[in-house]
């Protein structure tokens, strides 16, 4: 019996989505059959949560509180035990890069083998019956090998992570040590270059040993080392985060190279790129130096650049020490002595900023919008394939999330059910506009108008994603999008580019859009900005707007232009002080994966579907337009048509103010109101006496009056 006809066993009918479902709460604590279902299951997690009485776990937990048996043979699910959650997964591939298993790693910490089940698309078997063991990360193993590449094996994946984060080949087996495999080894021809690097232990050691064993009887190179200052049961990862660099571990492998630079500043900037080449940039439009931390580039805040070049320098004496000419040792020595001075390392620095090896401009990083960097990888947003980190990318962005596709967030989908009343459609829409916000494309030209009287759920929805997504999102002061007087440096905008989710939260009532500069910024037409003393720049927007507030802006234009941009979605539920959880946004951020999940979920609903509004937010825009069109209201209210008629443009306008003045509105300039006016399709032209009216209109003195 699999978890599916467990859950329908417990629960009567399931309605299905996938491996997700909804059905009546089966809890006895729940009091009786509930009237619509708030009863959330997953068959490939083997999890529950009823939303009512928020009480959520496996399926252990609810054969217990149900008083029902498990089936003796079934998958063992990570949410049987409630202590644990997934904080990494580890994909191991063929060589095409197809799944066949994953490690999976727990907190508290611990470890999994898990396996697609061929049965249900999205579901995990908890067991490796009937796979064949491969080495981690085995498409590029094959592809250095093939280029008699040095390839290094350690004890874990996280090790394996670490190496290929510096652009090394390295691998390792599942489960740790002793379980290296005559299936690992034949993956390594004859003549291949590997390195062992144990733990610093008696059982990595021992490990080690036997993966050297394995590998020398198929005649490949293979080097056990031994790296210094480790820890007791330390490996390669605590070696990196003590501070050593890829040139040490480099020094190990192999001897230094002759060093063949002139002895000048010029040398020292060639050296550092030959060293740090792939790990470094330089943007001058920045003014920063940029380095690779593993996942992501950033700007240098730290003085890493510096680092490095001091590390160059110190590499000159290892040269020195390796070289077999008396007189250029002694020189190398002399040089690399003074090459530690401040005044050599600035120079050097300085002139590396010119070598092509470092340089970068700006429209160079973030170019793929498709693309989601992640914690544990980057997501390709169209297909929903989690790829490793790569600098060649050059992303400088990262989300707070690992990404795993059988991630659940309970509490989210729970939040998002009561905030919309339950309103499916509405629901979905927001998942799909939530999902094309994780791109770097624009082409709804939309933005999303979070509108609604306070403690609905507006605040907590936009800060929930806004930590997930991190480095992609911004915080906009509304400033920046409503109409101003000043000729303010556009500093708010520059610092969007590359940004994705932007986010900007109430306005004062009455106060009106910017709505040119709404249009930029929802276009694919570049937008130009500075920073406050720099240089102008353009970029192209990949970003999405996400407006909340208790006040529906003011909009004056009637043209299509404009509204077909604004999407207003309603916030009509107010939560009940007994009701609202403090704790809320903590328990979310609980939830990050598996919201992850969600959003490139929604993603994918919006490639496949675009963004086409629910009823809900169609109806409520509508509403908004017929309240924002005063111009609109004010010819209903005071203006006939008549095709003899042609009420002068002065008298229109005198006839508006009185109206405006006997409704309490502002009336607008009497510019503005001209251009309103013909915005509505009305034409002027000139009557006796040259005087400008309008033609076909008259005024309704009987309304007037009233």
């Amino acid at each position: 019996m699999i978890a599916r006809d467990f859950l329908e066993s417990v629960c009567g009918p399931v309605r299905w989505r996938g491996d997700e479902g909804s059905a009546h709460c089966p809890l006895p604590s729940h009091g009786g059959r509930d009237k619509h279902p708030s009863f959330s299951v997953n068959s490939a997690q083997g999890t529950f949560y009823c939303h009512k009485e928020k009480i959520g776990g496996g399926l252990k937990q609810l054969a217990e509180m149900t008083g029902r048996t498990l089936p003796e043979e079934r998958p063992v699910y990570a949410a049987d035990n409630p202590q644990r959650r997934i904080v990494a997964t580890y994909d191991y591939t063929d060589a095409d890069g197809r799944l066949l298993y994953q490690t999976v790693r727990f907190s508290p910490k611990g470890f999994a083998q898990r396996r697609p089940d061929p049965d249900r698309p999205g579901g995990w078997l908890w067991n490796l019956d009937g796979v064949t063991p491969v080495p981690y990360r085995l498409p590029a193993l094959l592809e250095a090998l093939a280029a008699s590449t040095q390839v290094y094996v350690v004890e874990g994946e996280k090790d394996a992570d670490r190496l290929a984060a510096w652009g090394l080949c390295a691998t390792t087996n599942h489960g740790g040590a002793k379980k290296w495999k005559a299936e690992h080894a034949a993956c390594f021809p004859a003549g291949a270059k590997v390195a062992l690097l144990p733990d610093n232990d008696g059982v990595g050691r021992a490990h080690m040993q036997l993966v050297r064993n394995s590998l020398q009887q198929r005649n490949c190179k293979a080097t056990l080392l031994q790296l210094d200052g480790l820890p007791d049961k330390g490996d390669v990862s605590d070696w990196i985060d003590a501070g050593h660099t890829v040139a040490d571990l480099l020094q190990l492998v192999e001897p230094p190279v002759p060093d063949e630079h002139y002895l000048t500043d010029l040398g020292n900037a060639e050296r550092l790129a030959e060293r740090h080449g792939q790990s470094l940039r330089y943007c001058g439009a920045f003014g920063k130096w940029l380095d690779w931390d593993g996942r992501r580039w950033r700007r240098d805040t730290t003085g890493e650049a510096c680092r490095r070049a001091a590390e160059t320098v110190r590499n000159i004496r290892a040269q020195a020490a390796h070289c077999s000419n008396p007189k250029r040792r002694k020189l190398l020595q002399k040089f690399a002595a003074q090459s530690e001075s401040e005044l050599r390392l600035r120079a050097m620095l300085k002139l590396a900023q010119s070598q092509s090896a470092f340089i970068a401009s700006p429209d160079d990083f973030d170019r793929d919008g498709w693309l989601l960097n992640v914690e544990n990888g980057t997501v390709d947003l169209r297909s929903g394939e989690l790829l490793p980190h790569a600098p060649a990318r050059l992303i400088t962005k990262l989300a707070v999330a690992a990404y795993d596709p059988a991630a659940a967030c309970p509490t989210w989908e729970a939040f998002l059910e009561r905030i919309f009343a339950g309103r499916r459609e509405l629901i979905r829409y927001v998942q799909k506009a939530v999902g094309y916000s994780l791109t770097g494309e624009c082409g709804e030209q939309c933005l999303f108008l979070l509108y609604g009287h306070g403690a609905n759920g507006k605040s907590t929805f936009l800060t929930t994603l806004m930590t997930l997504l991190n480095d992609y999102a911004r915080q906009l002061s509304m400033e920046a999008l409503l109409a101003r007087q000043d000729n303010a440096i556009p500093n708010d905008i520059a610092a969007l580019r590359g940004a994705r989710f932007v986010s900007a939260v109430e306005a004062d009532q009455g106060r009106r859009l910017n709505e040119s500069k709404i249009k930029q910024m929802t276009g694919q037409d570049k937008l130009a900005a500075r920073f406050m003393r720099g240089e102008w720049f353009e970029f192209l927007p990949q970003f999405k707007l996400w407006l909340a507030t208790n006040h529906k802006p003011s909009v004056r234009g009637c043209d299509e232009a404009i509204w077909r941009r604004l999407r207003l979605i309603p916030f009509t539920v107010t939560i009940p002080p007994a009701e609202r959880d403090a704790a809320l946004p903590e328990k979310l951020k609980l939830e990050l994966p598996g919201i992850l999940r969600w959003a490139v979920a929604g993603c994918r609903l919006w490639q496949a579907e675009k963004l086409v509004p629910p009823a809900e937010v169609t109806a409520a825009t509508d509403e908004y337009r017929d309240e924002m069109d005063l111009i609109g209201e004010y010819i209903r209210a005071r203006c006939v048509a008549n095709p003899l008629a042609a009420a002068t443009v002065a008298d229109s306008y005198r006839e508006y103010e009185a109206w405006c003045a006997q409704n309490a509105d502002k009336p607008v300039a009497k510019r503005t109101f001209t251009a309103l006016m013909r915005e509505h399709g009305l034409q002027t032209r000139r009557g006796s006496h040259n005087v400008l009216c309008w033609d076909g209109i008259g005024l309704d003195e009987s309304a007037a009056n009233q």
